[in-house]
């Protein structure tokens, strides 16, 4: 009975790895739409590091009607999914950048 739901980001950590180090990034803002009618998602991590300044990833793509979404393609990755109530999703992201990967985790609840 959904249809579109916004949810907000309650937690998240994430992490650049380079070929010498793996660093921690502050995770600065994000969003996340999901149209259950339509079965689409957005969204996206507003990311910091002192190699990188600002870094925004951001993904969109289909969800199934169990509650599973997930994006790839040119050097980025997400796997997620949602409580079929709309009240809390969760997802791991990756991303290839020109200092490295970035990688990361998070969770939101619904607004």
């Amino acid at each position: 009975d959904l249809t579109q739901v916004s949810f907000n980001l309650v937690d998240a950590q994430a992490s650049l790895t380079t070929e010498n180090s793996i660093d921690p990034m502050q995770v600065k803002d994000g969003w996340l739409n999901i149209d259950f009618s339509a079965g689409s998602f957005e969204t996206g991590v507003k990311l910091k590091h002192y190699k990188t300044s600002d870094v925004t990833v951001s993904y969109a793509g289909e969800i199934s009607k169990q509650g599973y979404f997930n994006s790839s393609g040119d050097g980025a990755r997400l796997i997620g999914a949602t409580t079929l109530d709309g009240s809390e999703a969760s997802y791991w992201f990756s991303q290839q950048i020109e200092f490295g990967t970035i990688e990361g985790i998070t969770f939101w609840k619904g607004k």
